[in-house]
């Protein structure tokens, strides 16, 4: 288990004193986002400051979908899920709803690209009708 910051910063093993003096450090200009690593492929992502609310994502072991919180949490809740989850109790992942976040540029892109195979395959078959 550690915790990266948006600085560069790096933390091991992290304890409940840690969460939360890097959850009160963190600000908008500066280190706004905290990843906590279970391992590299399973994390839970804090981003945002305490008086303005601080935002959750998180991505589990197996998964290439990160889902994210919808609203925005107070320090005692973000301190009570995070500590959840550094003592790896399966119960941080029902502390709150999750929504899955739908990359919408990927989803356009993917649009595009079929729109322009389906014209290429209609022009070529127009042409082969004409050829014909």
């Amino acid at each position: 288990m550690y915790v990266k910051l948006q600085s560069g910063e790096k933390f091991d093993s992290p304890n409940d004193e840690k969460v939360s003096a890097i959850l009160e450090r963190l600000h908008p200009e500066y280190d706004a986002r905290a990843t906590f690593y279970a391992d590299d492929d399973e994390w839970l992502s804090v981003l945002g400051c305490v008086s303005d609310g601080l935002a959750l994502s998180q991505k589990s072991a197996g998964s290439k979908t990160v889902n994210y919180c919808p609203r925005m949490l107070s320090l005692s809740e973000a301190k009570t899920i995070l500590g959840r989850f550094i003592r790896s109790d399966a119960d941080w992942k029902t502390a709150v709803s999750w929504k899955r976040n739908w990359p919408l540029a990927s989803i356009a892109i993917a649009a595009v690209i079929a729109v322009v195979i389906v014209s290429i395959l209609v022009l070529l078959l127009l042409d082969l009708v004409k050829w014909l």
